[in-house]
C-alpha cells in the first residue's frame, strides 16, 4: 500500500495489549482461534482469523474496535462491505486508460512493466491454430506508447491479417477469498482486510517476492520505493482496489476512468449496488481465472473464452 497504513505487530507489547486485554480467559481464546501462537500475527490478520474463525460478540467487537481505531479513517467500516469485481470482455476497447488512471493514483512510475493491472490482446488469425497474446510490456506496443506520459497503445501489427477474432482482457489481482500469496510470506506483510481486499504492508515486506512466484495470476511486481532504515529499496506491488479511495467511498480510479463501463465494482453485501446487479443479471456466464486452483477470485469475468488464462 501507498500509505503505509497497516503497521505493527502483535508481538509488540503495547499492539498485544490493545488487542487481548489481561484477562487469561481470552487471552487463551484468541490463541485458541488462532491455533497457536500470537507472535507472527498483525492485526489484520487476527481480525480476519477471529471473524472467520467465529468468535463471541463480545471477542469480535474487542478486536474490531482495535482494527477499526488503528487503521481505518472515521466513518469506514470495512467490516460491513464484502467488495467484488467484475469485468466486461465484450465492452473492453484497449485504450489502457485504466492502466494510467492506476499508475497515476498509485505513484507508479510510467514503465510498463511496473503495473498493478495491464491489458491482454488475444488474437486467432484465421489459418493458424495458436491464439496471439500481448500486452503493454510488449517491444511492438512500447514502441507505438509513451511511457513518460502515461499513455499507452496497442500496435496495429494485424491490420493487414486475416483475423478471426480478437479481443481485450484486463487483468489484475484477483483479491481471492483463500489467497495463497499470504500463505507464503514470511513477515506476515501480505494480509486479506475484513472487506475482502489483499493488501502488503510496504513496512514489513522484504521483497523475497515468495508471493509473485505462489500467485497463479502474476499480478505481483517489485515496486521501488524510498530506502528504508533496513536497507530495502522494493517492494512487492499489487492493485489494492484503491483502497485508500474505498475507505472514502470512492471507487477504484480505473473503474471510474473507464469510458465503456467494462469495470464493475460495489459491495456484495448491497443488493442494490452495481456488482451485485450485474452479477445477478449475468449469473451462469460468470467466470473467473483459473478456477481449478481453489483460489476462489472475488473478480468476475464475462466475454472470455478458455484461451484466457
Amino acid at each position: 500500500m501507498n500509505k503505509r497504513m497497516i503497521l505493527p505487530s502483535i508481538e509488540d507489547s503495547a499492539a498485544t495489549d490493545e488487542v487481548v486485554p489481561n484477562e487469561q480467559g481470552r487471552r487463551q481464546f484468541i490463541k485458541q482461534v488462532l491455533g497457536g501462537s500470537l507472535m507472527l500475527m498483525t492485526l489484520p490478520t487476527l481480525a480476519a482469523t477471529v471473524f472467520k474463525k467465529g468468535a463471541s460478540e463480545a471477542e469480535m467487537q474487542h478486536v474490531k474496535q482495535a482494527y477499526l481505531e488503528k487503521y481505518c479513517p472515521p466513518g469506514y467500516d470495512p467490516f460491513a462491505h464484502r467488495w467484488a469485481y467484475g469485468i466486461d470482455a465484450y465492452k473492453c476497447i484497449g485504450c489502457n486508460q485504466c492502466m494510467t488512471a492506476c499508475k497515476i493514483e498509485n505513484g507508479l512510475p510510467g514503465h510498463p512493466s511496473i503495473n498493478n493491472r495491464w491489458i491482454e490482446r488475444y488474437t486467432k488469425l484465421k489459418g493458424d491454430p495458436h491464439v496471439h497474446v500481448d500486452a503493454a510490456t510488449d517491444p511492438g506496443n512500447i514502441a507505438v506508447s509513451d511511457p513518460d506520459n502515461f499513455i499507452y497503445r496497442f500496435d496495429d501489427r494485424y491490420e493487414e491479417s486475416d483475423v478471426e477474432y480478437s479481443f481485450f482482457v484486463p487483468k489484475m489481482c484477483n483479491h481471492c477469498e483463500s489467497p495463497v500469496c499470504i500463505q507464503v510470506c514470511p513477515k506476515s506483510a501480505t494480509f486479506q482486510t475484513p472487506d475482502g481486499a489483499v493488501l502488503v504492508d510496504e513496512d514489513r515486506c522484504i521483497g523475497c517476492l515468495y508471493c509473485k512466484q505462489a500467485c497463479p495470476y502474476g499480478a505481483r511486481y517489485l515496486r521501488p520505493i524510498p530506502a528504508r532504515p533496513d536497507g530495502v529499496t522494493r517492494v512487492a506491488g499489487k492493485c489494492t482496489w484503491c483502497w485508500h479511495r474505498l475507505t472514502k467511498g470512492q471507487e477504484p480510479a480505473c473503474v471510474d476512468i473507464c469510458p465503456k463501463n467494462a469495470l464493475i465494482f460495489g459491495d456484495l453485501n448491497d443488493p442494490g449496488s452495481d456488482i451485485s446487479l450485474w452479477v445477478k443479471k449475468h449469473g451462469r456466464e460468470l467466470l473467473v481465472l483459473k478456477a481449478d486452483m481453489g483460489t476462489h477470485p472475488s473478480v468476475k469475468y464475462i466475454g472470455i473464452n478458455e484461451e484466457v488464462r
